[in-house]
């Protein structure tokens, strides 16, 4: 047993420090070599070799909880998870790019995507089939570069594209609308520029916003809205 002459125990206030421990009985002489143990043990982690052990050990633990957690989430999508049904939207022989999907609260659903360098759309009811694809294609005859769809909770369809082409002004983006299950409107320029241009919307009800980056000299940000006649 290690000697209690190595540790530094703290003196009750008038107690005489030769025969202290003799003085207080045998259960408080149980309980101050009890105190002694313990802050040996505690002064003995805090030394450098010791204090790296705790550490990595410490770390491995954390390390297998969180490989546990996963673990166990994993097993619980897979349990739980939901199983996937898969159609083929677009037509076989060319490739077929840049899909984009939206799906309102009636759980209608419209897809956009770019086939043969025209932009496709196809619409379904969620569970359903998806309706045969239209093209969409401005009369410029436009190569498109990006794609977006919304449909609304009135289940009107809004889809634009970013696109370029050979004539002046040699770029632009592009907007097309139909009521779910109904013809698509004419192409209509949303914004014509020197250059690529891309764009982001949104649409909530029947407004719509676009942000429009005009690729040109210094590229430049531009703003638009318009508003959708509700529908009956």
């Amino acid at each position: 047993m290690t000697s209690q002459a190595a540790f530094h125990v703290p003196h009750e206030k008038g107690a005489e420090s030769q025969g202290f421990f003799r003085r207080r009985g045998a259960n408080r002489s149980r309980r101050v070599r009890f105190q002694i143990i313990l802050e040996t043990a505690v002064s003995r982690m805090m030394e450098p070799a010791a204090m790296l052990l705790f550490e990595k050990v410490s770390g491995l633990c954390v390390r297998f909880v969180r490989a546990a957690a996963a673990l166990g989430f994993f097993f619980l999508s897979a349990a739980y998870g939901e199983s996937w049904t898969t159609a083929t939207l677009s037509a076989s022989g060319s490739d077929a790019t840049l899909p984009v999907v939206s799906l309102n609260d009636s759980s209608k659903a419209a897809a956009v995507w770019v086939q043969s360098e025209t932009v496709q759309a196809s619409i379904a009811s969620f569970g359903g089939s998806w309706s045969t694809a239209s093209s969409l294609q401005s009369a410029n005859g436009e190569t498109p570069l990006n794609t977006w769809v919304c449909i609304n909770n009135d289940s009107h369809i809004v889809a634009s594209w970013g696109g370029d082409f050979a004539a002046s002004p040699f770029g632009g983006v592009f907007t097309c609308s139909a009521a779910f299950g109904e013809s698509w409107s004419i192409v209509l320029d949303l914004y014509l520029a020197q250059y690529n241009t891309l764009a982001h919307l949104d649409m909530k009800d029947s407004h719509l916003m676009a942000v429009i980056e005009n690729q040109n000299s210094a590229d430049e940000i531009k703003a638009a809205h318009a508003h959708l006649p509700r529908l009956p």
